[in-house]
């Protein structure tokens, strides 16, 4: 672990298994709504608040480093007190392996949607809840029940979407067959024709992002990504015995071609 303070934030350079320490875990958890998940890193913005639970992190931080370090815990922790109104960034230099995992989504009414996760992920979860939070009326490890009454909270869950890869976990959306239908179906304005092209524009934004390029990108880089995406996902390049990483890694391979096969056709 690294801690330096760089262009005005506190800067902490880890890896993936400290991160998931349970007092580190906790200050991400307690602050959520204040949380940025970036591709190899988390933002956590500052609150203007310094509470016992900043404090007690910024403690924890001290005594984990200072014992790394071979540094004296008090004069470490009297530095970072002058840093507690900085924002935090988390920046991680070795992530786990990569994961899996397919949220559906679920609408009961126009005002009610539920997330449900195919396998418990606290980072998915927690991915959700900085999106959501002020949308979720109930949830769980591997559920979320959303409440959808306003044009706002729907917007919130279409940008949502919009990021695929939380950390080390690739997420695959997968929506109700009329699901435009259901959430909008209050709308006026959304007749047959719009609630198909919504769909549509949906799923090749989720496109898009499975091959990791902006929407709208060329159909040079589609394809240059699509090439570098399927030599580390290929079904040849499993050399595991573990069953679930299989099929992760063959069920992303498969997302690759469908998303490519789709694009391709509209760039």
């Amino acid at each position: 672990m690294e801690i330096a303070l760089k262009n005005n934030m506190l800067l902490i350079r880890s890896d993936f298994a400290s991160i998931n320490l349970p007092w580190m875990y906790e200050f991400i958890e307690h602050h959520i709504k204040d949380i940025i998940f970036l591709p190899r890193a988390i933002l956590i913005l500052n609150n203007d608040s310094f509470d016992e639970k900043k404090e007690s992190f910024l403690f924890n931080l001290s005594e984990h480093y200072s014992y790394v370090h071979d540094f004296s815990k008090e004069f470490f922790y009297k530095s970072m007190l002058l840093y507690h109104q900085n924002p935090i960034k988390l920046d991680i230099t070795k992530l786990a392996p990569s994961r899996l995992v397919t949220v559906r989504i679920k609408v009961n009414s126009p005002s009610e949607v539920q997330l449900l996760l195919s396998r418990p992920n606290k980072w998915v979860i927690a991915y959700l809840r900085a999106q959501l939070e002020n949308y979720i009326i109930e949830r769980g490890s591997i559920y979320m029940l959303l409440n959808m009454r306003s044009n706002r909270a729907k917007e919130k869950l279409e940008h949502t979407f919009s990021k695929n890869c939380i950390l080390h976990v690739s997420i695959n959306y997968k929506f109700d067959n009329d699901f435009v239908q259901k959430l909008y179906g209050t709308f006026k304005a959304y007749d047959n024709l719009r609630e198909e092209s919504a769909v549509k524009e949906l799923e090749y934004k989720h496109y898009y992002s499975i091959l990791e390029c902006p929407v709208g990108a060329s159909s040079n880089d589609l394809k240059r990504s699509y090439k570098k995406l399927v030599k580390m996902y290929h079904p040849d390049k499993i050399y595991s015995q573990d069953d679930s990483l299989i099929h992760e890694q063959t069920q992303k391979f498969q997302l690759l071609q469908e998303a490519y096969n789709a694009l391709k056709i509209v760039s």
